[in-house]
């Protein structure tokens, strides 16, 4: 996978968060991990690489989503829900991953 941005976009809710990856143009469905901070760790331990991207978006507070996940990725953006409009819930995290898809910009000096 080397030279090759996978994203990860993860769409938290107060028990789960719903995972989808985008790569080479295909975004897989990647399940559901629950909002424990051990879950987290071993689907990041299993699924994550230093090269990913993470985009997590979220209704609440994800701060300590990140300072979990942030040791397994290259960068994680959080964005809220408050600015995506008319979007289906079974969406909304493939829409993140969109998102950032298309606003890709390299990391700058402080970026998580």
């Amino acid at each position: 996978m080397e030279g090759t941005l996978r994203i990860i976009g993860m769409n938290i809710h107060r028990v789960a968060a719903e995972v989808v990856s985008l790569l080479d143009g295909e975004i897989v469905k990647r399940g559901r991990v629950q909002m424990l901070r051990n879950n987290l760790e071993e689907f990041a331990r299993r699924e994550l690489t230093h090269d990913d991207h993470l985009l997590i978006e979220t209704a609440g507070n994800a701060t300590a989503v990140a300072e979990v996940l942030s040791p397994y990725v290259d960068r994680i953006v959080i964005q809220s829900q408050a600015g995506a409009h008319d979007r289906a819930r079974e969406g909304e995290a493939r829409a993140g991953v969109s998102f950032l898809r298309h606003n890709h910009r390299q990391p700058t000096d402080g970026a998580t």
